[in-house]
């Protein structure tokens, strides 16, 4: 006898359909090319359909669903089909793991892991808070994806958002247009994301507050976030970078010999003639000698490697060798680390001892010549503007990555009045690689 196993058929949830103003907001929302614009549009989505601002996935993504799917463009259909696809899969477990009441999360942190956890969290059935210190994305910086990252984020409608994502060969995406993507997804899901919004110290939880049971941990913030620390929470992410800002998770480094990384970011047109110019997926000293034995000849510019990769920007990250820097000026005096001081590596980089002019020159250089040799010369090098100071500061890093980081726990439980806290890090707090390679 066949044994079939039946699998309960969900029923639509009924909805009052959207206003016309919440249309049109979702329309801005979904094409929205800034963080604070997207986070805007979004409340006015919410708005427009009659819901609470975010909520546990089951608690929001149907409805909110249900107000838009029958009056939006085409255009903008798709990625619902594609979210709900994605909150079904077998191991999300109807999104509802664990105690219902339980598994409130608190991300500190807007980074790509810190985003793409939160997301995690809420298709597990967690009720997620995000927070995020900054007004706004500014890193162009451009990373390499694995392939299983790619189909992961493809898997969340990444394409929908952004066209060109994952194109052909192309294996890698800008930091800024990933977190924009990453945020619209979370909100749509259900994640409720507050910035700017400074993550300052943990708070004990309370017993009683106004003669109510206070069953979890708080946050204080650096500004008043009304909401935000109203928020109960029994789970903290920490997503912060480098800078852990959670107690407790003390992390060891791998000295080794000064290692001096540059990056530069120069404005992409997408003219025919940029597109002419071939990307570097990664050149090594040890691969080619004569290249960079050339390079240093004609350029003064002396390096261990290149990458060269085109997206919304032109961005090139090499590994210069100290020497070459001294020679050119981009460094003023060859200060010695003082290993006595904790913070004394890379003193060598400290803003005061680098000629900014000179490092700019330096970065310019090394791409003209690299691309020049590797396919055609990139056809200018205006630079991409950081939003610093009234006219803006060309997007040109110098930094030690000698020391690689790795944090000497992933997680740990903390229990005040008898309310456990599960404090755990991700991303670069947890593990900071050299990015580059992935």
């Amino acid at each position: 006898m066949a044994l079939f196993k039946f699998r309960r058929q969900e029923s639509e949830v009924k909805w009052p359909t959207a206003t016309p103003a919440g249309v049109e907001a979702f329309k801005e929302f979904y094409d929205a090319e800034t963080f604070q614009e997207t986070l805007d549009s979004f409340k006015r989505v919410c708005i427009g359909a009659n819901v609470s601002r975010g909520g546990r996935y089951s608690e929001f993504f149907p409805y909110l669903k249900a107000a838009y799917k029958d009056v939006l463009p085409y255009k903008y259909k798709e990625i619902w089909k594609i979210l709900e696809k994605k909150a079904k899969q077998e191991l999300y477990e109807r999104n509802t793991i664990g105690h219902i009441e339980r598994n409130r999360v608190l991300v500190v942190g807007a980074g790509p892991v810190g985003l793409r956890t939160a997301i995690e969290a809420q298709l597990l059935g967690a009720r997620v808070v995000l927070i995020e210190r900054r007004p706004s994305f500014t890193r162009n910086n451009v990373l390499k994806l694995w392939k299983f990252l790619i189909e992961d984020l493809k898997s969340l409608g990444a394409k929908k958002f952004f066209g060109k994502f994952a194109t052909g060969s192309i294996n890698h995406i800008n930091i800024r247009s990933l977190q924009l993507m990453l945020v619209k997804i979370s909100l749509m899901l259900g994640v409720i994301i507050y910035a700017p919004c400074k993550f300052v110290r943990l708070a004990e939880p309370s017993l009683t507050e106004e003669g109510a049971l206070i069953a979890g941990w708080q946050a204080i913030f650096e500004e008043k976030e009304k909401e935000a620390e109203g928020y109960v929470f029994d789970i903290i992410i920490g997503a912060s970078g480098k800078n852990c800002v959670l107690d407790g998770f003390s992390r060891y480094s791998l000295d080794a010999r000064l290692a001096i990384a540059i990056t530069a970011n120069f404005v992409n047109r997408w003219s025919s003639e940029e597109a002419a110019v071939e990307e570097i997926g990664g050149l090594s000293r040890q691969y080619d000698q004569d290249f960079f034995k050339e390079m240093h000849q004609e350029t003064g510019v002396d390096l261990e490697n290149i990458v060269y990769y085109k997206d919304e920007v032109h961005y090139f990250v090499m590994t210069a060798k100290k020497e070459s820097l001294l020679k050119e000026g981009v460094l003023i005096e060859d200060l010695q680390d003082d290993h006595d001081d904790p913070n004394g590596r890379g003193r060598i980089l400290r803003p005061s001892n680098v000629n900014r002019e000179k490092l700019l020159d330096y970065a310019k250089k090394a791409a003209l010549y690299a691309t020049e040799k590797k396919s055609t010369k990139l056809p200018h090098t205006d630079w991409k503007m950081l939003p610093r100071g009234d006219k803006g500061e060309p997007d040109c890093c110098i930094f030690d990555f000698t020391n690689l980081y790795a944090a000497r726990v992933a997680a740990r439980v903390t229990v005040r009045k008898g309310q456990p806290l599960l404090g755990a890090i991700v991303g670069d707090s947890l593990l900071e690689p050299f990015w580059p390679e992935g």
